[in-house]
């Protein structure tokens, strides 16, 4: 960006003989200046970025998790630990209309207030026994309101969970959200509860 700004130079000047000669007009002097615009927009997309991550609680408590546990994310979109769909949503809608036959109670979970959904595959960095390494899926599902997650939580804990996923499931309600672990292998699950108490230092 360049701002001229009005001024003199030399106005006066001697002319044939040593005689002054008449003065000149005023000259625009040009002087090039940084460009704070540009600099001003990357400022504010670079703040904004930053206070967007800090208002992301599951993101900061899948970092915790790596911090705590040293099990880490696999799920990666762009700056973000996580995708922003849910596996999960999908797999249960299919398994409620295969498990309903066995059970009426779980006729009675229903997505209608369901908002969206994070999700992301965990792994251990360490294996935990021989070259098994901890795998499982955490995900924040966002309802509508507060009231609506309390309903779905509540006919969630009524139905047949073995049913919808074989391998063991743990979830938790805060606010209008509610957190899972989801695993497809039984003997994961008795790390539910690890990572529960890791990721809920930055959830409460």
């Amino acid at each position: 960006m360049n701002v001229c700004q009005q001024g003199f130079r030399s106005v006066a000047s001697l002319g044939f003989g040593g005689q002054e000669s008449a003065s000149k007009p005023p000259q625009a002097i040009c002087k090039p200046l940084p460009n704070i615009m540009k600099n001003l927009i990357t400022l504010f997309i670079f703040c904004f970025s930053l206070f967007s991550f800090s208002q992301d609680k599951f993101y900061e408590a899948i970092i915790e998790l790596g911090n705590d546990l040293e099990y880490f994310p696999e799920s990666i979109s762009g700056n973000k630990n996580y995708i922003d769909e849910s596996s999960v949503v999908k797999w249960f809608k299919k398994s409620i209309e295969f498990c309903s036959e066995h059970d009426s109670k779980i006729n009675e979970i229903d997505f209608d207030e369901f908002v969206s959904a994070k999700s992301t595959h965990i792994k251990s960095k360490k294996p935990l026994k021989g070259k098994t390494y901890l795998r499982v899926t955490v995900e924040e599902w966002t309802f509508k309101s507060e009231k609506n997650a309390i309903d779905f939580i509540s006919k969630f804990r009524l139905a047949n969970l073995e049913c919808l996923n074989k391998g063991g499931i743990e979830f938790w309600r805060i606010k209008e959200k509610i957190y899972l672990i989801v695993s497809g292998a039984t003997m994961f699950s008795y790390k539910f509860n690890k990572i529960k108490e890791s990721m809920d230092k930055v959830l409460n």
